[in-house]
């Protein structure tokens, strides 16, 4: 299991700024991330676990990234509320 945990943290290190990959470096212990590994046998087994916590909060940024880019463009500003919402 030491094997295969080091694995996912050397993944989630060298990932860190893709698909919150940071998440599982910033937040989770070894202990907690064996835990959220649990039985799983493969390298893949184990991210696919991983993926299934980290993936909201990926999808999460991605919509207020897209989000503050509206904005920026004029789209999403205050001043562009009533043509929005008419």
């Amino acid at each position: 299991m030491t094997t295969l945990l080091n694995q996912v943290k050397s993944h989630a290190t060298r990932h860190y700024a893709e698909d919150a990959w940071d998440i599982i470096v910033e937040c989770y212990t070894d202990n907690e991330l064996a835990a959220l590994i649990g039985r799983a046998s493969t390298l893949e087994g184990a991210l696919r676990k991983c993926r299934a916590v980290i993936a909201p909060i990926a999808e999460q940024r991605a919509w207020r990234r897209a989000e503050a880019q509206m904005g920026e463009s004029g789209y999403g500003s205050a001043s562009n509320a009533q043509e929005w919402w008419g």
